[in-house]
């Protein structure tokens, strides 16, 4: 077994990374921890539907079915070793073993499915309100009953909205 510490850091000019490839080889795919990491991922996922974890709550199983969502069988993806399933489920829908619930038990959580196109449709139908809250501001408008009172808008410096990336820049420039 080479000594790592002399090997890679002693009297050579190959990069230290080059060095460890060579010393270290990959028998399966690695994640750097500093990296944001899904937190019960999930391989082999069909690309024609969105995926979602759906904690076992009250209503809340029902509210995902009543929006489209399927549940996702075991045969249907591709399950990580030693992350899905974290389940001693006996069915067949893919589950993991979230948190507790206040009584102390068990909060599962189940893996979900829904066509990407409707849940496309879905996102945009959802943005309608918010875009034209930022219309209307934009406008300078913020309610549509002018004579309510509990919005204010001084005439004198009117709402304005910019949309920059990076620092502010002053009004003076």
């Amino acid at each position: 077994m080479p000594n790592l510490t002399t090997d890679i850091f002693e009297g050579s000019s190959e990069s230290v990374a080059a060095k460890l490839d060579e010393l270290v080889p990959m028998e399966r795919e690695r994640f750097n921890f500093g990296t944001a990491q899904a937190k019960l991922p999930v391989g082999g996922t069909d690309p024609n539907y969105h995926y979602h974890w759906a904690n076992d709550t009250p209503g809340r199983i029902q509210l995902f079915q009543a929006a489209g969502y399927l549940f996702v069988r075991k045969g249907e993806i591709t399950l990580q070793p030693g992350v899905t399933p974290r389940d001693g489920d006996l069915g067949d829908q893919v589950s993991a073993i979230v948190g507790r619930n206040e009584d102390g038990t068990p909060l599962r959580a189940f893996l979900m499915k829904k066509l990407l196109v409707h849940y496309m449709a879905d996102q945009r139908k959802g943005q309608e309100r918010p875009d034209a809250i930022d219309a209307a501001i934009r406008a300078g408008k913020t309610t549509q009953d002018t004579n309510n009172r509990a919005f204010y808008i001084p005439t004198d410096a009117p709402i304005r909205m910019r949309a920059e990336v990076g620092r502010p820049k002053s009004d003076e420039s």
